[in-house]
């Protein structure tokens, strides 16, 4: 609907959700635009038999409310062709249709009793634990999903035992939660990252 809306307006959201010093929170409908104008010429060029031939690094979580997984693991495992590729594939630990089949594959366990974490939301992956802002002891957290109910907001917000994950339906449900701002596993990845890279040489 970005296409149609942004005759009308520029940004969805509104000030009070811009709590965050270094992004917006609140959506531009224009850059939404673009995304799917640039996804459909992907979707239409590989509908017509395109591969992708350079080796690929690509980090996913199962559970992500913005990003297609399914579509995702689909392009990788159909129109990636290079077997350098790498797709690191962030879940609970029972998506076993997920993984199987495919040695480009790896599947890592998002979710951390001890650590108090379900799962991961994409703005978490990039992220190392120690960052100063977004990271385990960072001074943001993301509880904009609380604006309309102020006592989960402040649990969201102070409470250093809250549970952390991306915000489904599902955890929503079951618990007040933070969404996940960083990667537990982020040394690892990078790791894994840095085998990928040398593997180019």
């Amino acid at each position: 609907m970005a296409d149609f809306l942004k005759g009308f307006t520029d940004w969805l959201g509104n000030e009070g959700d811009d709590k965050d010093y270094a992004k917006y929170e609140s959506f531009t409908v224009n850059a939404g635009a673009q995304l799917y104008h640039l996804t459909s010429e992907i979707d239409s060029d590989l509908a017509a038999g395109k591969r992708l031939n350079i080796p690929v690094f690509t980090v996913l979580s199962v559970d992500d409310i913005s990003v297609d997984t399914e579509k995702m693991l689909e392009v990788f495992k159909s129109y990636i062709a290079s077997e350098k590729s790498v797709l690191i594939l962030y879940g609970k630990g029972n998506e076993k249709s997920l993984r199987e089949g495919n040695g480009r594959i790896l599947y890592k366990t998002a979710f951390s009793r001890k650590k108090r974490i379900l799962n991961f939301a994409h703005i978490s992956i990039l992220i190392p634990p120690d960052d100063p802002h977004y990271g385990k002891d960072g001074g943001y957290k993301y509880c904009l999903h609380y604006q309309d109910n102020q006592e989960k907001r402040r649990s969201c917000l102070y409470d250093p035992n809250v549970w952390q994950g991306e915000i489904t339906e599902e955890n929503l449900k079951q618990y007040t939660l933070r969404r996940l701002t960083y990667n537990p596993r982020y040394d690892e990845m990078i790791v894994t990252l840095d085998h990928f890279l040398d593997g180019l040489k």
